[in-house]
């Protein structure tokens, strides 16, 4: 072995290890976050989302440098789901539209992602951004074929209706959403417990009692059942109901959400206000205060812990950038070690192959440009073919269409010309009968496709001694017989034509050139 060889092998010799750790570690961190992936997936789907998305940062590292899409758009839409849950809104949409942008073509996941928007932009309020999302949504429907997909599409569409007051939309998708679904299942439980509150809006109260009651046989939650069997109450409040209203409002409200509860003093206060009953009013508009300054309160509290939790997320997020980058200029440092040996190695290879790689080229090239020019020639030449055969085909047609004309004009004046000659006297002149003419204007039909009724519909002011007239024209006769067989000059048949032409509203051509073409 030479001197050269070996030197050559004792360099290549890091070059490799580092290549085979990198693949290593690089399988090693895929396959992990694989795994986180699919652990956040498995709580988003039992409705047990982590706290914080930082778990997900991983993952999107690792899906970004390998790119593989499908992985990373369902980790962007993790994250989406996180924050929305935890009401970082502006932070959800971004992630959203980063996995709508790495979806690719899973009609699936863009639903999701339009259905989650939708959802975002009706707690914001935005209408216009609700409906342009769930319209999306639906768009997808076809392509997806599944019926829980299509219950989950009606929800959302009704709950947008019931946020634009069209309450009869409202009903209507929900009860067409109940059609598809199963008794006992969560979806249904939700449709019942919204059509219930939608025709509380509505001031329905037997439908709201029906459905609460419709919810309450799929509710295994106590307090979810307290918020049913309050809703029942405020059914009754709204038809000034005290005695039904105290059944269900005592021993539940305050096992309820403080929004629901504010809602419900609120209405209390409201009935006893319609029935005169002001001391009642006033107390429970008392409690209504107290329990709405109370959820004030609390909503400041959360959008302040939420502006604290943004803050301490954007410190993370920097400790996190800048031990990536720390970690990045170690591994850039011992990498550019590889990659000068690696270059002194390969600058003699591409020298060596460089010469012959050119020569390839060219010879490649010019055979391309050969081939190319063949077949531009053939196309060419094929062209030319192609127009040539077209052009002697409407030649053809064309001599046929003359010869055509020539046959029916033989025809027309055979037939004809006898007729009118016929009835020359002896001094010459042309008398016609109307069976004369009913015969030239039938021949004229027969061989001009029924020329005087469609001279009829074209100008029905035309009399009937105006067609026989057209009729004569169409068969091209001179202006000598038709002065002959009108007894006048022909200048006076040629002002009859002028007459005509205006009667029938003729243009830019001739009487005689339209007749003859129509």
């Amino acid at each position: 072995m030479s001197l050269n060889s070996l030197v050559r092998i004792l360099t290549c010799i890091p070059f490799f290890t580092f290549v085979l750790s990198s693949c290593n570690k690089n399988d090693a961190e895929i396959r992990s976050a694989v795994k986180v992936l699919s652990l956040v997936g498995e709580l988003c789907r039992k409705d047990s989302l982590p706290a914080n998305d930082s778990i997900l940062n991983f993952p999107v590292k690792v899906f970004s440098r390998e790119e593989m899409d499908s992985c990373l758009a369902m980790a962007y839409f993790y994250q989406g789901e996180i924050q929305r849950k935890n009401f970082y809104l502006l932070r959800a949409i971004d992630s959203y539209l980063l996995a709508k942008d790495y979806a690719g073509g899973d009609s699936m996941l863009h639903f999701r992602i339009n259905l989650e928007l939708a959802k975002i932009y009706r707690f914001k309020m935005r209408h216009d951004m609700e409906a342009s999302y769930i319209n999306s949504a639906e768009r997808l429907l076809k392509t997806i074929g599944d019926t829980s997909v299509y219950v989950e599409y009606l929800h959302e569409k009704a709950l947008y209706y019931r946020n634009m007051n069209d309450m009869e939309n409202v009903y209507s998708a929900f009860r067409e959403a109940l059609s598809y679904t199963e008794d006992g299942s969560r979806i249904r439980y939700d449709i019942y417990k919204h059509l219930s509150e939608a025709y509380l809006v509505s001031g329905i109260a037997d439908s709201v009692v029906y459905f609460a009651d419709k919810a309450l046989e799929d509710c295994h939650s106590i307090k979810l059942k307290s918020e049913l069997q309050l809703t029942k109450g405020l059914a009754y409040a709204a038809i000034d109901r005290p005695d039904s209203l105290s059944h269900y409002f005592s021993p539940n409200i305050y096992n309820v959400k403080l929004s629901l509860r504010v809602k419900a003093f609120r209405a209390v206060s409201d009935m006893y206000d319609r029935m005169g009953n002001g001391r009642e009013a006033h107390a429970f508009l008392k409690k209504y205060t107290l329990a709405l300054d109370t959820l004030i309160s609390d909503r400041k509290e959360e959008f302040m812990e939420k502006i604290h939790g943004i803050h301490e997320y954007k410190i993370q997020k920097d400790r996190a950038n800048k031990a990536e980058m720390q970690a990045a200029s170690n591994q850039l440092m011992f990498s550019n070690f590889v990659l000068a040996a690696l270059l002194v190695i390969l600058f003699l290879s591409v020298l060596l192959h460089y010469y012959r790689a050119n020569r390839r080229k060219l010879t490649e090239r010019l055979r391309e440009e050969t081939c190319l020019k063949m077949e531009e020639k053939i196309k060419r030449r094929d062209m030319e073919i192609s127009l040539a055969n077209k052009q002697e085909e409407l030649r053809q047609k064309e001599i046929e269409k003359l010869n055509k004309n020539i046959d029916y004009y033989k025809q027309l004046n055979n037939v004809t010309l006898p007729i009118i000659m016929r009835r020359q006297n002896a001094q010459g002149a042309l008398h016609l009968s109307d069976e004369d003419w009913n015969i030239i204007v039938g021949n004229a039909d027969a061989c001009f496709d029924m020329f005087s009724e469609r001279l009829k519909k074209l100008c029905p002011q035309l009399t009937e001694d105006d067609i026989r007239f057209c009729c004569l024209v169409k068969m091209e006769l001179s202006m000598s017989v038709l002065s002959e067989i009108y007894h006048i000059a022909k200048a006076s048949i040629s002002r009859r034509k002028m007459r005509l032409k205006e009667k029938i509203g003729i243009e830019n051509v001739s009487f005689d050139e339209f007749i003859i073409g129509f």
